[in-house]
């Protein structure tokens, strides 16, 4: 990913400990790897966007969850275990 990339901009409210919402972003890169590799493969798990984007896993580790949960919307994929998602 880099700089520029376009991205999925996505804003978590305020909650009582945190009085400013928080502002977080799905790269392009991350969303078309999830949707190439659960084509593949028919699973994605969290320890393969681990390994695909250590960065992101350390900055962002919530981006795995929201990434599983558009494949969902998206009824590509359905969560059938923990950090894993199988395609539909």
């Amino acid at each position: 990913m880099k700089k520029g990339e376009v991205a999925l901009e996505y804003m978590i409210p305020p909650t009582r400990l945190r009085a400013k919402p928080n502002t977080k972003k799905i790269y392009r890169t991350e969303w078309i790897h999830a949707c190439e590799h659960i084509e593949r493969t028919g699973f994605y798990t969290r320890q393969i966007w681990k390994e695909r984007f250590p960065e992101q896993a350390v900055s962002c580790p919530c981006n795995f969850t929201t990434i599983g949960g558009l494949l969902e919307l998206a009824g590509i994929a359905r969560r059938c275990a923990r950090s894993t998602y199988q395609k539909i």
